[in-house]
């Protein structure tokens, strides 16, 4: 089950390592800053999410004033990819979710607006502990939103 509420947001647990910039860990895994200062300022940091789809998955992070405050998940498959936004707010976590689906051979996609066209498009809120609450709520939570955040800190440093 997903536990992660806004008080949450500060706490760290079983973390991804960021594919992308020098952070280095602790004992526990948890993620630091470069030394020597902690990550005040506005931030990006790139995750990989493993197991997720044999072609690959990852997410762009952008961290603002030390809290998430925006997440872009990206799913590849043989066959086109999912593009899933999360947008942090008080209220809850809005969510557009994209499957493109690809007109060539993956070998031969080089552009979404090219190679692809949009199959399904949805919008919709997540409360912090992964289910939906609008438009319709829903006791189920989202299981994307649960592999994310078992992999994304919410804090781009341990305190």
């Amino acid at each position: 089950s997903v536990s992660c509420s806004p008080a949450d947001s500060l706490k760290l647990s079983s973390l991804a390592t960021p594919s992308a910039a020098s952070y280095h860990t602790d004992a526990t895994d948890s993620i630091l800053a470069p030394e020597p200062q902690k990550l005040y300022n506005d931030t990006t940091i790139t995750y990989d999410i493993p197991d997720m789809s044999s072609e690959g998955a990852g997410a762009a992070v952008k961290y603002v004033q030390g809290k998430i405050s925006h997440a872009e998940i990206r799913i590849y498959g043989g066959m086109g990819q999912s593009k899933t936004d999360y947008t942090f707010t008080e209220e809850g976590i809005e969510v557009t979710d994209t499957v493109y689906q690809y007109t060539k051979s993956i070998t031969e996609v080089r552009s979404l607006t090219e190679d692809a066209y949009i199959e399904s498009a949805n919008k919709y809120t997540l409360a912090y502990d992964g289910r939906k609450i609008k438009p319709q709520a829903d006791t189920i939570p989202d299981e994307l939103f649960a592999i994310f955040r078992q992999n994304v800190p919410f804090t781009p440093y341990a305190e």
